[in-house]
C-alpha cells in the first residue's frame, strides 16, 4: 500500500475531513500519474524543510479547523494516533 492508497482508505472509513500530504521517492510514470489524478498534496523526495513546512502549513489551514491529531503510517498495518502539539 501506497501513501495514496493509505490516504484513502482512511478517507474512506471516516465521517470527517482528513488532510494529508503524501512523501514520496517514487518518481515512476505510473506513480506520478496516480499522484497527480490523486487529489491529494504530492511532495517528491528529496525536499527541503521550508517546502515541506509550507506544505503542512497550507493543508492544516486549508479548511481553517483545528487539528486534533496526527495519524502516522508505517510498514506495520496497524494506524497510531499521536495528540498533535
Amino acid at each position: 500500500m501506497n501513501g495514496i492508497e493509505f490516504l484513502d482508505l482512511v478517507k474512506a472509513r471516516e465521517s470527517r475531513h482528513i488532510r494529508g500530504i503524501v512523501l514520496t521517492g517514487d518518481t515512476s510514470p505510473h506513480f506520478i500519474d496516480m499522484a497527480c489524478r490523486s487529489g491529494w498534496p504530492v511532495l517528491f523526495k528529496p525536499i527541503d524543510t521550508n517546502s515541506l513546512r509550507l506544505s503542512i502549513e497550507s493543508v492544516l489551514t486549508e479548511h481553517g479547523a483545528e487539528v486534533a491529531s496526527i495519524t502516522v503510517a508505517d510498514p506495520e498495518p496497524n494506524l497510531r494516533h499521536q495528540p498533535a502539539h
